[in-house]
């Protein structure tokens, strides 16, 4: 998992004053942008079911573009689960109760995508997110 340097609390005003003191790059094509980016569980999921109904189901010839746009999602929950974790620190954990209830709903939709002789997606992703947030050891009875 990539650790992202992050602010801890919703940007306010005082941002103008930041922005403004941040000195541009010297190149004569520079262009700098900031973009909002809303991350909670209902736009990641929204997110994540558009990019499924885009490609239905993941086979030879999506399998790259299908995994780079989720990737970048899961980019995003990575950034929401480091938050909610310095936010509560969660005690002998290394993630985030609402990271981790996140992963484990999008794990779930991952695993009822269709497969059409994908070779690596979204196996490797399953297992990577089920490894790394400790899904695989979740057992229930």
């Amino acid at each position: 998992m990539t650790r992202h340097s992050l602010d801890l609390w919703p940007i306010d005003q005082s941002i103008q004053d930041d922005v403004s003191s941040i000195k541009d790059e010297k190149e004569d094509d520079n262009i700098r942008v900031f973009i909002p980016l809303d991350i909670n569980r209902e736009a990641v999921l929204r997110r994540i079911k558009m990019i499924i109904t885009k490609y239905g189901e993941a086979n030879e010839e999506n399998e790259l573009s299908f995994l780079l746009e989720i990737e970048a999602i899961v980019a995003q929950i990575e950034i929401y689960d480091q938050v909610w974790f310095a936010r509560t620190v969660p005690p002998g954990k290394k993630h985030s109760v609402q990271g981790t209830d996140l992963i484990r709903e999008v794990v779930a939709i991952l695993k009822e995508i269709s497969d059409g002789c994908a070779e690596i997606f979204p196996f490797e992703l399953i297992d990577r997110l089920e490894s790394e947030y400790g899904l695989n050891m979740d057992f229930k009875v």
